[in-house]
């Protein structure tokens, strides 16, 4: 890590010990181009945000660019709120990431999703294709 890194990551523990305005911090956080910033941002939103936020907060960092991140929300998804986690598993599915996407079929395969007909109505409607019966 640059010095610059060490520096904004020691600034950022910091300000979550001695802030009062911990929701402003986060948002301000997810936007810092340090990779363990951001993911450190997740944990702490997962221990200070309130249920209905924190669920929006994770829907968004669903579109962070590395995986790890994106990982970890889901995680948190399925551990608070299972009962919302089918369409993000769903989404899933069709991530970028190998790993992702099968974590995504472990999670489906219980619940009785048809996988390979959410791959092929991707397919078609990528292609505009009717499905030949």
């Amino acid at each position: 890590a640059s010095s610059n890194q060490k520096i904004s990551r020691a600034a950022f523990r910091i300000a979550i010990k001695n802030s009062s305005k911990i929701s402003e911090l986060i948002q301000v956080s997810t936007q810092s181009p340090d990779i363990l910033i951001r993911l450190e941002t997740v944990n702490i939103a997962n221990k200070y945000l309130s249920d209905e936020t924190l669920f929006e907060f994770l829907v968004k960092c669903l579109l962070d660019k590395y995986s790890f991140i994106r990982r970890k929300c889901i995680y948190i998804c399925l551990e608070k709120f299972p009962q919302q986690v089918h369409q993000i598993l769903i989404n899933t599915l069709f991530d970028k990431s190998f790993s992702l996407r099968e974590l995504a079929r472990f999670y489906l395969k219980d619940s009785g999703e048809n996988i390979q007909k959410r791959y092929q109505e991707a397919l078609l409607n990528k292609n505009n294709l009717t499905p030949i019966v």
